[in-house]
């Protein structure tokens, strides 16, 4: 690919010396105004602004300035060497991208061709390249997409990368700029997005296979957190046995978000498991332990066999008869009505819902997760108290602290009829020992 600076002939050491006088016969004004171009090339004030300000003139009068003076050097090329569009744009032939200081040297190092430079390249048709400065192209445009279709949406070997590059036709002087465009940043032997490092680099060490959570942060260098958080937030990876951690697609089996679809997968596929049996074959499938596993076994789905062995109800298994569990303290019960005694927490403040114990499902006839019963109230807000594996949720009693002007810290109640499926909340904050009343 011939050089630009080849076309050096066109002028000759006379030729170049007249173009530097001719350059030199321009009203300083006009010579700043054309110099403008290359700033950051050259010293000196370069906008519009700061010459109009230079020379107590408006920026519009700077433009008119720099397009007589543009005119005045064509002029000077054309008489000097007048076939030079032909051979410029046949030194040129087959650059995507050509740099603002390669047509400058055309004509020489220094402010002379900083001042011919923007000629020539308005001459030939090049344009500016978007944010990237000093690049003109034929087609800015085409060079933009050729820029996006090299930005990643993943890791990528850097070779790779490169190979991609080197059929986009850019030069490898852009190289660097293509990086920068589409904020890639090196993580040996990869390209990983800048914005998405956490997720790239974790990406890029399990490539070739999966790994243990603990080596995964010291192959990518990052902390604990980020990576524990990227493994969990991201459905790109996927929890293996023992802690250990795969990218999706490189296993050949079911991907689980949580245990109980393993707990079913496994239970249709094997038949009856004994405890000890399931936990082992959830494990290996999914990241869990046999406390998150026991709680599953709470599912309306799942049941025992005669034999205590875990099976699904649809086969025949039967949800075992519950014994009433120990009601705690802060429940009570009268008949048709239980009331259950709590302190407004920054949760249920801010509209979360909450747990409280087991007996309240059983005493509300819930045998199996998720049942649920819903109870309405005399402001139209409705409760949902569900049975989960851990106990019994409330749905957002927001609504009704509001309506009753209870803050943090306020004690309450909330009393079930479990006749008329009402439910109603009750303030009962001691006198003095209120945070909102005194």
């Amino acid at each position: 690919m011939t050089d630009p600076a080849d076309v050096s002939f066109l002028f000759g050491p006379a030729g170049l010396e007249r173009l530097k006088e001719q350059l030199l016969l321009l009203d300083p004004r006009e010579q700043d105004a054309l110099l403008r171009h290359g700033y950051g090339q050259a010293v000196g004030a370069r906008t519009l602004v700061e010459l109009g300000q230079k020379y107590q003139v408006s920026r519009e009068r700077i433009r008119q300035l720099e397009s007589k003076a543009k005119s005045s050097l064509q002029h000077s090329l054309d008489t000097i060497a007048p076939g030079w569009r032909r051979r410029f744009a046949d030194s040129l032939s087959g650059r995507t991208v050509v740099h603002f200081s390669h047509v400058a040297q055309t004509i020489s190092a220094d402010e002379v061709g900083l001042s011919y430079a923007p000629v020539i390249l308005e001459e030939l048709n090049l344009h500016p390249v978007k944010q990237v400065k000093w690049w003109y192209a034929g087609d800015p445009q085409a060079v933009e997409v050729a820029m996006k279709s090299l930005a990643l949406t993943g890791p990528i070997l850097k070779e790779e990368w490169d190979e991609a590059y080197e059929s986009s036709e850019l030069p490898f002087a852009f190289r660097e700029h293509v990086l920068w465009r589409n904020s890639i940043i090196e993580f040996s032997p990869f390209f990983v997005r800048k914005n998405a490092q956490r997720h790239d680099r974790v990406a890029a060490v399990l490539m070739n296979g999966a790994l243990p959570w603990n080596e995964i942060c010291v192959r990518t260098g990052l902390s604990a957190n980020s990576v524990r958080g990227a493994l969990d937030h991201f459905d790109d990876f996927i929890s293996l046995s023992k802690g250990w951690w795969a990218l999706a697609g490189s296993v050949d089996r079911p991907i689980y978000s949580s245990a109980l679809p393993a707990i079913l997968d496994i239970l249709e596929e094997h038949g009856p498991q004994h405890a000890a049996e399931l936990v082992r074959k959830v494990a290996a499938v999914h990241d869990v332990t046999s406390w998150r596993i026991n709680q599953c076994l709470d599912d309306y789905r799942i049941g025992r066999m005669p034999d205590g062995r875990i099976w699904l109800v649809e086969h025949g298994a039967v949800k075992p008869k519950e014994i009433e569990p120990a009601r705690p303290d802060y429940m009570v019960a009268s008949g048709c009505k239980v009331g259950v005694r709590q302190k407004v927490t920054y949760d249920q403040a801010r509209g979360s819902g909450f747990l409280v114990n087991r007996w309240l499902a059983w005493r509300l006839g819930l045998r199996a997760t998720p049942q649920a019963i819903t109870f309405d109230s005399e402001i139209g807000v409705e409760l949902k108290v569900t049975r989960t594996g851990g106990g019994t949720a409330f749905s957002s009693i927001r609504t009704c602290l509001d309506h009753h002007g209870l803050v943090e810290g306020c004690d309450f109640v909330i009393v079930l009829d479990l006749d008329s499926r009402t439910w109603a909340l009750r303030h009962s904050c001691a006198l003095g020992c209120c945070p909102v009343r005194p």
